[in-house]
């Protein structure tokens, strides 16, 4: 096989992993459960039984804004955290677009710090006023 050649198969071994977790999160939101136990890592399904837990609708978010110095005293704050996480986030980013997806990395209180990934997805999050 030549570069393209396996550049594809790659490709189509990503999408079709980004199709499974796609019927995964559409089981969880519409169900609470998983169809499949091993999809999903133990990490993601935690992190989504959390939110689910505290009541967040993946669909809506509150229209809570931080001030400028508010931003900037927690992207402070969760500095070393963010140059370890945001490299190994955007590189997933990356390989996102026309998935329907985006990738957002939030502080413990669930102030949205950094967002990257589909592009549409993007943009219809900025027209719904869900990320700036």
């Amino acid at each position: 096989m030549n570069r393209e050649q396996d550049f594809l198969v790659e490709f189509n071994m990503v999408r079709k992993k980004v199709d499974m977790v796609k019927r995964e999160w559409e089981s969880f939101v519409n169900t609470g459960r998983l169809c499949r136990d091993d999809v999903i890592s133990a990490e993601v399904w935690s992190s989504w039984v959390r939110c689910r837990n505290r009541g967040l609708d993946p669909y809506t978010v509150p229209g809570v804004a931080l001030s400028a110095e508010e931003l900037t005293g927690r992207l402070q704050k969760n500095k070393h955290l963010m140059e370890i996480a945001i490299p190994f986030l955007q590189t997933i980013a990356e390989n996102m677009e026309g998935s329907g997806f985006r990738v957002d990395f939030f502080d413990e209180d669930l102030y949205l710090l950094w967002h990257s990934g589909d592009r549409k997805v993007l943009e219809e999050s900025e027209k719904r006023s869900l990320i700036h």
